[in-house]
């Protein structure tokens, strides 16, 4: 079994049935009989935008148009989805679009972990998988352990699906796996490449090469993405100011902050957080 795949790493936050029709989206968090539901009092566009779970969705009819991460990405129905945090970027309202809904989260891993793994973003799925759905629906809201048994339980048969045959990770990653920890337990500090390679016990030079080798990216620019994901969830809450975000993500001052986020991002923080999560728009997932 996949570590990172452990009960206690897997955080399951939403399920549902949902029908939009252009804006509207009518939403049943217990069965998909939607017949009897009055439609939710939000645009539904802005509630696909930039929210920092997995997303996991099994369309039953028809389709709809999203921009992810810059690219053209069509949902339509006989296909299962599996969308990473915050990379939807904007989404057509659809004529038609009907759909089961799994929100998830995977603690104290690297936030693309997924990435890591030879794995599809669409696969076609069958009546077991719409079972699953279902009765993922009717126990999900209960208490116990038998609902936590029954979530992972469905969850894992899920996740599999998106999963080719004889998937192993690159072995280098699990070498890397103190690294990625600490970067995890320290993202709040100021985080050095001396620090990262003493660590692996290794000179810096060296370290950086096979970081990078490993995982497409040199290491500082990897705990600065890590950083601007936590600075979205920070964003998104709306609870913090600018300046308290910067000092918690152990940057010396705002200035630097912003500017990295703006590199990363393309616009800067208090534009991030206006665009996407302004008190005008309300923010109730779908």
């Amino acid at each position: 079994m996949l570590e990172f795949l452990n009960p206690t790493n897997i955080s399951v936050e939403d399920v549902g049935f949902g029908c939009v029709v252009g804006e509207k989206a009518t939403v049943n968090l217990y069965d998909d009989n939607v017949s009897n539901v009055e439609p939710r009092n939000y645009r539904w566009t802005d509630t696909m935008l930039h929210f920092s779970y997995y997303r996991l969705y099994l369309v039953t009819d028809g389709r709809v148009e999203l921009n992810v991460n810059g690219k053209p990405f069509i949902m339509e129905k006989g296909k299962m989805y599996l969308i990473r945090p915050f990379s939807i970027k904007s989404a057509t309202p659809p004529e038609s679009f009907s759909h089961y809904y799994m929100h998830f989260n995977i603690k104290g891993m690297p936030f693309n972990m997924l990435d890591y793994y030879n794995i599809e973003d669409n696969v076609e799925y069958t009546i077991q998988e719409i079972d699953l759905f279902k009765r993922l629906l009717r126990h999900f809201h209960d208490k116990g352990l038998n609902k936590q048994l029954i979530t992972h339980g469905v969850f894992s048969l899920l996740l599999s699906k998106f999963f080719k045959e004889n998937t192993q990770i690159n072995p280098y990653i699990s070498r890397f796996e103190p690294v990625l920890k600490y970067i995890d337990d320290n993202i709040c500090k100021n985080i050095t490449l001396e620090e990262l390679a003493e660590i692996m016990h290794m000179n810096m030079v060296y370290f950086a090469t096979i970081f990078q080798k490993t995982f497409k990216t040199s290491p500082i620019k990897y705990v600065i993405e890590k950083k601007m994901l936590f600075a979205q969830q920070l964003l998104a809450s709306q609870k913090m100011t600018i300046r308290e975000i910067s000092d918690n993500l152990g940057y010396t001052n705002e200035y630097y902050f912003s500017a990295a986020f703006k590199h990363t991002m393309g616009i800067s923080p208090t534009k991030w957080r206006q665009m996407y999560f302004s008190d005008k728009k309300p923010i109730t997932p779908n």
